[in-house]
């Protein structure tokens, strides 16, 4: 017999190829990856000795026997070994990275491998696969075929697990699989009817580059752009980690500062800036434990080792206490770290993952330098904002949100004239829920736009109903959230609705913190110019804190500036605040925009206010806040 061995050389070079270059990428090494290397090496090693074996049998008598027989059983346990572990490594893929293998699986993978083992170890006895005669000739037995079929059905257990698990596959991974599976069974079948023309090694060398490249590739868990590991090449570190059991650290640091360069430096100077900083952590981290997992955040696993932890802030510290340099610029960041440990904070992914998404976010909202731990008082943070989440989705759900009203008394025609609606949630099983802890809580999981929906559907039905304006009330105060003023539609959302409850526009006062009109200007001065041409009116909320300044106040159509309590109450305090309100006041006036005083709880500061020239307030001393009927009834005595 002779064999034609050229496509057993290309399959040995590209094979090579393919090692070179998959070990000199930087890559997160789990279950799923080792399988693939095994496939690699396992492949190699069918091709080195497809090759070896194949130019020995063409030349007959060159070695002793006993020594084709062992090059030829070697060849067979590569050979036929490598279709089980290809089917063992998509078991992993379609598995996915964090669950186990079952018996099932176990007794799929390798039960028949171990039937082939025994029938390729035993053959130099038993000559069931192949044999050699006196003159070193070589023959197949008769069991040469049935590993042939023993393979073909491997492929098409992979095929159907494939159509089985394809939810989990992206369509590209699916089509690759079949393509791969097809590739090898028709190899299989031209190798079965032409014995001596060897293609079976080098369409599998085909097959596992298409594999590399659409299920091994590094890009799918790697920052291109900053050449660092991405979020999901956190996961996958974690997988492996988690499955030996030892104790790590993983700090994250969301820089703060990035977020407001983008208009001033351009987004690709921001990006190189990131790089920098991605640089630096790789620097004192090492580039295989770093990982870009946010917009601005970073996170690095260090060993679990107080020592490692103290130097790794100290080095973070210093170099965030120096400016970083760009085209000349001089620019100063910030770096609050969370800290999170295994197995002590969390034993899970997901619950890791889960516990340094949220220190990270207390880091970035906390106070500078100070080190967000993943202590129990986080713990108890985290499982108290989730009770309040499912509150709030059962509140939704059963519609048991309230809205309450907040009267604002007029100074010219001493009555109350207007309502601020603010959203009330009742007792729950957990207890009292305020708006200030729901209402952040509902923004962070989006669950505000539902919420404020429902206000500003209750609100419209509530003032038709009631004829409210019958009653003294012009219009009602409704505040949106950062979240609603990102919406595109959502001026057309809120027409639609007044139109379904011929509610007229001018009735409506929506109220907009600084803040909403900083993250969201465009889309914001788009639905405030939208809305303001059918009648709605606008209320800067919170003025005097945040980013309070004379530019927003031109820059957007304000009818009304509400200036924030603290800094009502700070100018009764204090001297120098009570001259800075004084010049607001007179500015704001200067611009005939009206003004609503919050916080007013006294008749002295009634009368101060009075007299810088505010034109109303809201506060308790002249009403909390009260649910529609008492509202109702409040104004009923007012008008009386």
């Amino acid at each position: 017999m002779n064999f034609i061995v050229h496509y057993d050389i290309a399959a040995l070079i590209l094979t090579a190829t393919i090692l070179v270059h998959y070990y000199l990428k930087d890559r997160i090494y789990t279950k799923t990856s080792g399988m693939f290397r095994l496939l690699i090496w396992i492949h190699l090693v069918a091709c080195l000795f497809d090759l070896g074996t194949a130019v020995m049998i063409n030349n007959a008598g060159f070695l002793p026997n006993w020594l084709q027989y062992l090059l030829n059983v070697i060849y067979c346990i590569a050979v036929y070994g490598r279709t089980p572990i290809y089917l063992g490594y998509l078991v992993c893929v379609t598995k996915g990275i964090n669950t186990k293998w079952d018996k099932r699986d176990h007794i799929t993978v390798w039960g028949l491998l171990l039937i082939e083992m025994i029938i390729i170890v035993t053959t130099p006895v038993t000559g069931f696969v192949f044999s050699f005669d006196s003159a070193g000739q070589y023959h197949h037995g008769p069991m040469f075929d049935v590993l042939y079929g023993i393979t073909i059905f491997y492929y098409l257990v992979a095929a159907v697990r494939t159509v089985k698990y394809r939810a989990t596959l992206k369509k590209t991974q699916v089509t690759t699989v079949h393509i791969y599976t097809a590739m090898n069974i028709v190899a299989i079948l031209v190798e079965m009817i032409s014995n001596h023309f060897l293609v079976a090694q080098f369409v599998a060398s085909l097959a596992i580059l298409l594999i590399y490249f659409s299920l091994e590739n590094p890009e799918d868990y790697s920052d291109k752009k900053l050449a660092v590991f991405n979020r999901d090449g956190l996961v996958l570190r974690l997988t492996g980690m988690v499955d030996k059991k030892k104790g790590f650290r993983i700090m994250g640091v969301p820089v703060q500062g990035l977020k407001y360069l983008n208009d001033t430096i351009g987004v690709d100077n921001n990006v190189l800036l990131l790089k920098e900083i991605a640089e630096f952590f790789c620097h004192i981290g090492g580039v295989k434990n770093v990982f870009h997992v946010s917009n601005f955040g970073f996170a690095i696993i260090y060993k679990n080792d107080v020592f490692a932890e103290d130097c790794l802030i100290d080095a973070i510290r210093q170099r965030f206490e120096k400016p970083f340099y760009l085209n000349n610029m001089e620019i100063s960041l910030e770096a609050p770290m969370a800290v999170v440990h295994y197995p002590e904070d969390a034993e899970t992914i997901e619950n890791l993952i889960d516990l340094l998404d949220y220190a990270m976010n207390e880091a970035a909202h906390g106070e500078d330098h100070v080190i967000v731990r993943a202590n129990e008082d986080l713990l108890n943070k985290k499982r108290r904002e989730g009770q309040v989440l499912r509150a709030m989705k059962t509140a939704l759900r059963e519609q048991t949100f309230q809205v309450f009203y907040q009267p604002i008394y007029s100074v010219e025609e001493k009555r109350y004239t207007a309502a601020e609606a603010l959203i009330r949630m009742p007792n729950t099983e957990i207890g009292f829920i305020g708006p200030d802890e729901f209402i952040p809580i509902a923004e962070k999981n989006g669950m505000i736009l539902e919420i404020g929906e429902f206000v500003f559907r209750t609100v419209c039905e509530f003032m038709v109903k009631e004829q409210i304006w019958e009653k003294g009330i012009e219009n009602i105060h409704v505040n949106l959230s950062v979240v609603q003023c990102m919406q595109e539609k959502l001026a057309q959302n809120f027409l639609d609705i007044m139109e379904g409850y011929e509610l007229p526009c001018s009735r409506i006062n929506l109220e907009v913190t600084e803040t909403a009109a900083v993250v969201s200007s465009e889309c914001l001065s788009a639905n405030m110019n939208k809305l303001v041409a059918n009648g709605v009116r606008f209320a800067l909320d919170d003025y005097g804190t945040g980013f309070s300044n004379a530019t927003s106040l031109i820059e957007y159509p304000y009818n009304t500036i509400k200036i924030d309590k603290g800094v009502v109450w700070a100018a009764m305090e204090n001297e120098n605040a009570m001259k800075v309100l004084t010049h607001s006041v007179a500015m704001i006036k200067s611009l005939d925009m009206n003004i609503v005083a919050e916080g007013v709880e006294t008749l002295e500061q009634a009368n101060e206010l009075t007299n810088m020239g505010c034109d109303y307030f809201q506060g308790y001393y002249y009403s909390k806040p009260v649910n529609a009927e008492d509202f109702v009834s409040l104004l009923d005595k007012n008008c009386a």
